[in-house]
């Protein structure tokens, strides 16, 4: 897994990121984002790029504090995303769990 090699790293390339894909609700316009690693117990890292391009970017951004009704856990994505929150959006990766 990507973010298991990075885990310990001090310097990321982000050239050196591959497969990754992103984990925003689906969108025409903006940058794509993909968790690379939890940096702390209230950050992680995530790669940025533009449409077209490979990982141009590594940033540490605050993750997402917001949880949904009835659930535990917060949203897996950054502080700030676009779109949806996690457990709204379908994963056409893992169609066996439906968005709530």
């Amino acid at each position: 897994m990507t973010a298991t090699r990075y885990a310990n790293r001090q310097d990321i390339d982000p050239i050196e990121i591959q497969d990754v894909r992103c984990t925003l609700q689906a969108h025409r316009t903006g940058d794509h984002y993909a968790f690379v690693v939890g940096t702390t117990a209230t950050t992680s890292a995530w790669t940025r790029w533009s449409r077209g391009a490979g990982p141009q970017s590594v940033l540490v951004l605050p993750n997402c504090p917001i949880t949904g009704p009835g659930q535990d856990e917060t949203c897996s994505e950054y502080e700030f995303h676009h779109g949806a929150h996690t457990w709204q959006v379908d994963d056409p990766w893992n169609p066996e769990e439906p968005a709530q």
